[in-house]
């Protein structure tokens, strides 16, 4: 999760938009995406909205949200297997998911149930 949220961080940053453009552009609050961007996932309970909002992030920011969505999945598959998530929508915030790798299963959330579907780059295209 920490990798993700280093390339939004970075995409961000070398597209010289501060973390309060971003947030306001996108309705989501600046805490949310600091823990995005520092892999903090403890902040959030709910990890469909988690994946809503990476994907916000990547579409923003002009990244390939599809690839990003894919390495989330990966990471979300290895915390449960680890036993870090209760259900296929929550983590278990008693956990730290640092220690994961070797597994690959996709949760098949659909993108198209995420809040805004109706996410705009920073140029104002709609995605």
């Amino acid at each position: 999760m920490k990798e993700i949220g280093e390339v939004l961080k970075e995409s961000r940053e070398q597209n010289g938009v501060s973390i309060e453009e971003a947030a306001e552009d996108l309705n989501y609050k600046v805490s949310q995406l600091e823990a995005i961007e520092s892999g903090n996932y403890k902040t959030f309970k709910d990890i469909f909205l988690l994946k809503c909002m990476i994907t916000d992030y990547a579409k923003y920011l002009g990244l390939n949200s599809e690839q990003i969505i894919d390495e989330f999945n990966e990471y979300v598959d290895k915390c449960k297997k680890l036993g870090y998530i209760v259900d296929e929508l929550s983590f278990d915030n008693s956990y730290s998911a640092d220690n994961t790798d070797g597994y690959n299963v996709d949760l098949d959330f659909e993108e198209k149930d995420c809040a805004h579907t109706d996410v705009q780059d920073r140029s104002g295209t709609e995605l």
